[in-house]
């Protein structure tokens, strides 16, 4: 797992254009959203409620990145929880 910079090449420019002026989003997320959809990402996080709410060619979801941490981090505890609640540590 790691992260990848993703160029603004020519298959962005068409993204980015409908961007702008269909769904009047701001430049910065523009690009990003156009260099997702360009490179054919799956699952684009963001903070912005807005975005998350985009259809976009390309991208398959667009996640609110707050709601995805908070529940991966309720999930963790609960396995966590479970693990701890079934083992027994008196033998360590």
């Amino acid at each position: 797992m790691g992260f990848t910079c993703l160029p603004f090449d020519e298959g962005a420019v068409a993204p980015f254009s409908r961007l702008r002026a269909k769904d009047k989003v701001k430049i910065a997320d523009a690009i990003h959203l156009a260099c997702a959809a360009s490179a054919g990402i799956d699952l684009f996080l963001t903070g912005d409620k807005q975005l998350a709410r985009l259809d976009i060619p390309g991208i398959q979801f667009i996640a609110d990145s707050i709601i995805l941490f908070c529940r991966l981090n309720i999930e963790t505890m609960v396995a966590f929880a479970s693990y701890r609640d079934f083992t027994d540590f008196r033998g360590l």
